[in-house]
């Protein structure tokens, strides 16, 4: 069985839930690769993964995705391949497009925002709200350095983001999880390009996938 290591942490019931959750990751960029990887390897079942861009050279310092042999593909094509090599039986769902509103036409549990695009973002939060689907948002990890100031928290305790200073305020009545770092942003005079670091950016989606995870297995049977 290849879940067999996690039945001493969650149970034989914990699988069940686990196999039978749906959860959608949007963007499969650094943050959302890594999270959609640590949910297949973690017995979650359904998966529908969203992404319209192609791989590039420029992902390959932190997407788990990118490498030599998968430049130019679909990164949702790459990914769909990469949870069928890990779980067979887990159904995948790819949507190459931009993010439009399929959630609960999919029957959707949860939800990982990954996106970098803030329209799309705001979109994707609204709809989650609106439909009460338990999600988690990912907030900048854009020039960030230490990973170990990486956390989960709430929409109104994060700092030093200005992503999140965007969604805070547009969302100034709503309160939800997000994972954000508070370290205060690197960034040079003249720097035109958002640095990238892998340690972090995976940091970032690891922990999204931890609070999906364990909200799954929360919840009744």
């Amino acid at each position: 069985m290849i879940f067999e290591r996690l039945i001493p942490l969650y149970g034989e019931e914990g699988i069940q839930k686990l196999g039978k959750a749906r959860v959608a990751v949007i963007g499969l960029g650094g943050v959302g690769g890594i999270a959609c990887e640590a949910l297949a390897r973690s017995g979650v079942g359904h998966l529908l993964i969203c992404d319209f861009d192609r791989i590039e050279a420029s992902n390959i310092n932190r997407q788990v995705i990118a490498n030599q042999e998968t430049l130019g593909k679909l990164k949702v094509e790459v990914m769909q391949q990469k949870i069928k090599a890990i779980n067979p039986d887990c159904e995948v769902i790819p949507y190459a497009v931009p993010y439009h509103n399929f959630l609960v036409s999919e029957h959707i549990d949860y939800v990982i925002d990954a996106i970098d695009d803030v329209a799309a973002k705001k979109m994707l939060i609204s709809d989650c709200l609106s439909a009460n689907i338990n999600f988690i948002s990912s907030m900048g990890a854009g020039n960030k350095l230490n990973p170990e100031l990486v956390k989960i928290m709430n929409i109104r305790e994060t700092t030093h983001d200005p992503l999140a200073r965007i969604i805070r305020t547009h969302f100034r009545e709503n309160s939800f999880k997000v994972v954000a770092s508070t370290e205060e942003t690197k960034r040079t005079p003249n720097q035109t390009m958002i640095g990238s670091y892998m340690p972090v950016v995976a940091t970032f989606g690891l922990l999204a996938s931890h609070y999906i995870t364990h909200e799954i297995l929360r919840r009744p049977l």
